[in-house]
């Protein structure tokens, strides 16, 4: 199977994904308001971080199954040792997750108030079991991946997709509470859950790989590995529990509502990048010493440019449509604001998503959390200050500055073991573009928050800059929007 067609299919996934997800956010938004929905918002967000707190082991099953795929022996050893690992470390993240979100969101009454205090404990308890169903498929979704079996994946969360979409508009139409929806949502992780087994075991011939005996051997190799990429994973997808849990405690509760409809935009503009390109991981980790300046230049320097056009295609071209929807379609201007900040910190992010991955997928993991760790403690020293000064979510600003901070630390890291120049691996990826892009950005947030200008005015604004800055690059967007990536041979 090309990689090109993984890649269509990855794509194609995550579109898919994006959509219902925007729409069930609308559906969601008119049956439970701003404040509840915000509440919503903040429960979710618990068990979104739970998800990834596996030891990095749904990382390293990837790698490990990517390097043993063609010794069958073992290939079922590593298979059926991680099986059983997400079977029982599954259950001591429920519970810490179960205390943290009792302890910590449902009880405190400046993020819940006292009458939906029931009703958000409720949903808790159900969210937790809604977890736990998706932290066992992350161990079927891991083997797929390393298998190389990126499409059939793929259709199967296009399926569970629709079904999330499904009991999103089906609260709304019967009008439930949070605690239905949730339920909804349970279902939704059982039946994905069923088809990730059932298929697998039919189709795939999976039943060969999973004898259930835990190998302590390779349990130590996973081990070793996951434990430090553990670090970098969860640093890295706590920063938006954090942001939301910031604004919750020391804004309305609503605004998270605002910060999680932008969020979600701008999270899933770059997120089509990354997933139609997510074969880069177990790619670099097949990479041998030796081969890591080649695997920059010739991998990670040609995506590098691919995600700076993306940034510009997204955040400054795709700004008017954006406006509209944030006004028109969920009746929320503050998003397009909020919007704006999110959109540098992305910009950012889609030019060094290839030498992030090439780093975790190469064993970095060390370095990389420490990477984390900056950008966490740094975007929520820099908002609370904000809020505190401005009384606003101005702070979400610093969240581009440490960006930036730890894209120049990874550069530096990697120019360490290779040799490569910072600046002209930064040139060389169209760097100027991003540059610029980013200065508009800033001049663009702070006119609209200054002086109040139509949001559409702004918008317009971005879509003529972006023709100024990436209009030679007509031919390049062509070929990478046509073939995402040059096929392999």
């Amino acid at each position: 199977m090309s990689e090109r067609k993984d890649n269509l299919w990855l794509a194609a996934h995550f579109i898919f994904t994006m959509v219902a997800s925007l729409i069930a956010l609308k559906f969601n938004i008119m049956n439970f308001g701003s404040h509840i929905f915000g509440v919503w918002v903040l429960l979710s967000s618990i068990w979104g971080l739970s998800n990834v707190i596996d030891l990095g082991f749904g990382l390293a099953l990837i790698r490990a199954v990517s390097k043993n795929r063609d010794d069958r022996k073992a290939l079922s050893q590593v298979t059926s040792t991680g099986f059983v690992f997400f079977i029982l470390f599954g259950l001591v993240i429920l519970a810490i997750g179960m205390f943290i979100g009792n302890n910590f969101y449902v009880n405190d009454t400046t993020l819940v108030q006292p009458e939906l205090k029931q009703s958000s404990f409720n949903t808790n308890l159900i969210l937790g079991g809604f977890f736990y169903l998706n932290y066992i498929s992350t161990f079927f979704r891991s083997v797929y991946e390393g298998l190389g079996l990126f499409i059939f994946y793929s259709k199967i969360a296009i399926v569970y997709s629709a079904l999330t979409l499904t009991a999103a508009i089906t609260s709304w139409a019967f009008r439930l509470d949070i605690s239905g929806l949730a339920l909804l949502m349970l279902l939704a992780a059982l039946l994905q859950l069923g088809m990730l087994f059932s298929l697998g075991m039919i189709r795939k011939k999976f039943t060969s790989l999973l004898s259930f005996r835990f190998n302590r051997t390779v349990f130590k190799e996973l081990f070793s590995f996951s434990i430090s990429v553990q670090g970098a994973t969860v640093l890295g997808t706590a920063i938006d529990p954090v942001i939301k849990y910031i604004i919750g405690s020391n804004m309305d509760v609503k605004v998270v509502g605002f910060y999680d409809i932008a969020k979600r935009f701008a999270q899933a503009s770059s997120g089509l990048f990354f997933a139609a390109f997510r074969t880069i991981y177990p790619k670099a980790s097949r990479i041998q010493p030796g081969e890591e300046k080649e695997f920059i230049l010739n991998e990670c320097l040609p995506l590098s440019k691919k995600g700076i056009l993306t940034a510009g295609l997204f955040f400054m071209a795709f700004t008017p449509v954006f406006a509209a929807i944030f006004v028109f379609f969920y009746g929320s201007p503050v998003s397009f604001n909020i919007f704006l900040l999110l959109a540098m910190v992305e910009s950012v992010n889609l030019f060094g998503y290839s030498y992030y991955s090439t780093l975790m997928g190469n064993g970095k993991a060390n370095f990389l959390a420490l990477v984390q760790f900056i950008n966490l403690t740094g975007v929520a020293a820099l908002l609370t200050l904000g809020i505190r000064l401005t009384n606003s979510y101005t702070g979400l600003a610093g969240y581009a500055l440490t960006v930036i901070t730890v894209n120049y630390l990874m550069l530096t890291y990697i120019r360490k073991f290779t040799n490569i120049s910072r600046s002209g691996f930064f040139l060389n990826a169209g760097g100027i573009r991003l540059i610029l892009q980013f200065t508009v950005l800033v001049c663009a947030f702070v006119v609209l928050e200054l002086f109040a200008v139509n949001p559409f005015y702004i918008a317009g604004g971005l879509l003529l800059a972006w023709l100024i800055i990436y209009g030679s690059a007509v031919k390049s967007y062509t070929v990478l929007l046509t073939n995402l990536i040059k096929r392999e041979g």
